[in-house]
């Protein structure tokens, strides 16, 4: 019988892929949260984790999560009370944010709706 009719063989090997992402995700959800921690906003994701983790309404709505990403991060473009066609094409967009807030709840299981 080869390794891969061998179901122990299969069952060691899916442990194996599952512990390799579990270590991964661990090592990511560890390096996010130290980021909010000392207020590292170098990437979309760490500024997305640390709206979430300050203001915890945002993770319940996802406009209310642009708006404040926008109002923190982009107040050059965004002044809080309107925005201009033409701004739309630089202000960071709704599925960037999405994806970033999506990957810290779903797989971390971080910043759990309120």
């Amino acid at each position: 019988m080869s390794a891969a009719q061998d179901p122990e063989v299969q069952l060691t090997l899916g442990l194996d892929l599952d512990n390799d992402k579990q270590n991964r995700l661990d090592v990511e959800k560890e390096r996010v949260l130290s980021g909010v921690a000392s207020a590292k906003f170098d990437t979309v994701q760490e500024r997305v984790a640390w709206i979430l983790n300050n203001f915890p309404e945002t993770r319940n709505s996802d406009i209310a999560l642009q708006l404040k990403y926008w109002e923190r991060f982009e107040r050059d473009i965004y002044d809080g009370v309107s925005i201009e066609p033409q701004d739309l094409y630089v202000l960071t967009r709704l599925n960037s944010l999405q994806r970033a807030r999506a990957k810290f709840r779903t797989p971390m299981g971080c910043f759990r709706q309120v």
